[in-house]
C-alpha cells in the first residue's frame, strides 16, 4: 500500500469519482467541470472506453487519466465503474455503457458486446 498522492500533471477541477475494486481488474473514472471523463487503471474488457479499446480489442492498461475521447464533445453528468463494465450518464439523460457485456449488464445484445 502507498500513502495518499496527489495525480501529477492531472489539472482538471473533478467533480465526480467512481472507482471499482477487484483484486487485478480495478479501475477509477471522474468527470470534470466541464463534463470531460477521464478513466484510468485495468483496461480488461474495454472498459475505460478508449476508442483503440473498440476498434482494435485492444484491452490496455492505463496508468494515468487518459481523456475519453469518444465522447469529449458530449457533457457528462455521471461516470460509474463496475468491477468489468463502465456507465455513465449525459448531462441531457443519455446513458452510455462499455466493457463486459455478458448477461445483459451493458443493456446491449450479447453479440454486440465481450
Amino acid at each position: 500500500y502507498q500513502e495518499p498522492k496527489m495525480i501529477e500533471n492531472f489539472d482538471a477541477k473533478i467533480v465526480h469519482v467512481s472507482c471499482s475494486k477487484g483484486e487485478k481488474y480495478g479501475h477509477t473514472g471522474c468527470v470534470d467541470s466541464e463534463g470531460k471523463v477521464y478513466t484510468w487503471g485495468c483496461g480488461y474488457k474495454g472498459k475505460l472506453g478508449h476508442l483503440e479499446n473498440w476498434t482494435h480489442g485492444n484491452n490496455s492498461d492505463e496508468p494515468k487519466p487518459r481523456l475519453l475521447e469518444a465522447i469529449r464533445d458530449i457533457p457528462v453528468e455521471n461516470f460509474v465503474c463496475g468491477g468489468i463494465h463502465s456507465t455513465l450518464l449525459t448531462r441531457d439523460g443519455r446513458v452510455f455503457t462499455f466493457g463486459c457485456g455478458s448477461n445483459g449488464r451493458l443493456g446491449h445484445p450479447e453479440s454486440d458486446s465481450n
